[in-house]
């Protein structure tokens, strides 16, 4: 187009020509005239397209035939063609009828409509109000809680009491010794000087039954700084040598000997063990003999409650059989699950005129079902009264020391922990209330020990002076001590 055309395109937009016919548009001659608001097509092409102008009617783009729908790009160009554009182009643009795209503001609702919407709306607060009325208080919230506590306490107790009553023997003992408790991990029984023992030497004995038990013998701190002088042999014939000064120094002296029996779980080599061996044998200058009962530590079988009656009776023929240590010299030493054991063997050796010049119980229980139901993992079945009766009835483990310890003639000391929560303070008091009304044993008492918990008595203060004269009082032997 010449400079003609282009003053007319700067010229004001004429009155917008109507749409092109198909035989228009078949012309070679475009049109002269165009709409301010309309984009120009390509002229030398068939393809064009039909825009809005400025009253919304459908304008003809030259060389247009009306067949190519509309594109973003030439709305966009419509909508910011420039600062004239009239405003309710803006805000509405319609299409002609072959093209029916419309965007237009939502219409007003009918009073049909409105007064649906007002319908849902009423309904929807009178749910809200319903729903705050029976929202319940705080009482009614707390009452919600309690029973649902009960509940589960319910479950509970009736799970329990399908364990006991059902539960094999298997099951019972693993929950009773826990000696699947393997620590500490991965530990060379033959060392004892790797948990801090450096005068200790490592021995196996046999039950009665057969069954290989695995032990410690402490030196007392006297003997045990002259035999490290030496250093310790390696094997084989030396080894042999190695053993039989331990046997020497056992045999010869006078010095006490403490037979240690411990409680569930672990082995003998768990730290709190570990150090009463260091107490006796630095302190109190005394030889203490520990074993492992049968499924514990380095030793063979299972435990069941005949069975670690057997290991006990094991390690104290091995000292007065084997080795020829007279009984006076021996003291008897259970903790926890221990005491149970040591009562039964001090009973059986009182019985046979044969019992050790004393016997401490540390830490441990009436009887198996008591310390089961006042244990912190059944606190539940407490709330039932005829659960005491249900566990005594159906528990395989018994270890009914109430009923042996009063068959008891040598001096007994028991000693527990105001803080105890595994076995309960009550718990000794009880096994001590059976002891003075059965009146044969004079020499009995009791030690509490202010805060001390299950596995701390060794270190709380008082300790020292109680074991101190409870073994002045009853050793014949007058044993050296370092204090």
């Amino acid at each position: 187009m010449g400079e003609d055309g282009g003053a007319a395109e700067a010229a004001e937009p004429s009155t917008p020509a109507p749409a092109t016919s198909a035989a228009e548009c078949s012309s070679e001659v475009a049109p002269t005239t165009t709409s301010k608001y309309t984009t120009a097509g390509n002229s030398s092409s068939n393809d064009g397209t039909v825009l809005p102008s400025a009253d919304g009617a459908p304008v003809a783009v030259p060389g247009s035939c009306m067949k190519r729908r509309p594109s973003a790009k030439d709305i966009h160009q419509a909508e910011h063609a420039g600062s004239a554009t009239p405003p309710e182009f803006r805000r509405k643009v319609s299409f002609s009828a072959d093209h029916p795209m419309t965007h237009r503001y939502p219409p007003a609702p009918s009073e049909g409509q409105a007064a649906h919407a007002e319908a849902i709306a009423a309904i929807q607060r009178l749910r809200a109000k319903r729903a705050r009325a029976d929202e319940p208080s705080m009482a009614g919230r707390l009452f919600r809680w309690l029973r649902a506590l009960l509940r589960i306490v319910a479950l509970w107790h009736v799970f329990a009491v399908v364990v006991i009553l059902l539960s094999p023997r298997e099951l019972q003992g693993l929950l009773v010794y826990l000696n699947f408790l393997r620590t500490p991990l991965f530990m060379d029984f033959e060392q004892p000087e790797s948990v801090g023992l450096m005068g200790a030497r490592h021995f196996y004995l046999h039950a009665a039954d057969g069954v290989r038990l695995g032990g410690w013998h402490v030196l007392p701190s006297d003997a045990a700084a002259s035999l490290l002088a030496t250093e310790r042999p390696a094997g084989g014939a030396d080894q042999a040598q190695w053993h039989r000064q331990f046997d020497e120094l056992l045999t010869a002296d006078g010095d006490r000997v403490l037979l240690y029996l411990h409680g569930n779980a672990a082995s003998r080599a768990i730290e709190h063990r570990v150090n009463l061996y260091k107490l006796f044998a630095g302190y109190f200058n005394t030889h203490v003999i520990s074993i492992d009962y049968r499924g514990f530590g380095d030793s063979d079988g299972w435990p069941d409650e005949d069975g670690v009656a057997r290991d006990a009776r094991a390690a104290w023929d091995w000292l007065t059989v084997e080795r020829g240590i007279p009984r006076e010299r021996i003291f008897v030493y259970g903790h926890s699950l221990g005491g149970a054991i040591s009562a039964r063997l001090v009973q059986e050796l009182s019985l046979e005129g044969a019992a050790p010049a004393g016997l401490v119980l540390e830490a441990t229980f009436f009887n198996l079902a008591h310390a089961a139901i006042h244990h912190p993992v059944t606190f539940v079945l407490r709330v039932l009264p005829f659960m005491a009766t249900v566990l005594q009835q159906s528990l395989v483990e018994r270890f009914p020391s109430n009923e042996r310890i009063v068959d008891i003639t040598c001096p007994v000391m028991i000693m527990h922990g105001t803080a105890d929560n595994v076995i309960i303070h009550d718990q000794g008091e009880q096994l001590f209330a059976a002891l003075q009304q059965d009146g044969r044993n004079a020499d009995v008492s009791f030690v509490s020990f202010d805060g001390a918990s299950h596995n701390s008595i060794h270190r709380h203060p008082e300790v020292f002076r109680v074991l101190s004269d409870f073994f002045a009082k009853y050793d014949v032997h007058q044993s050296k001590r370092l204090f």
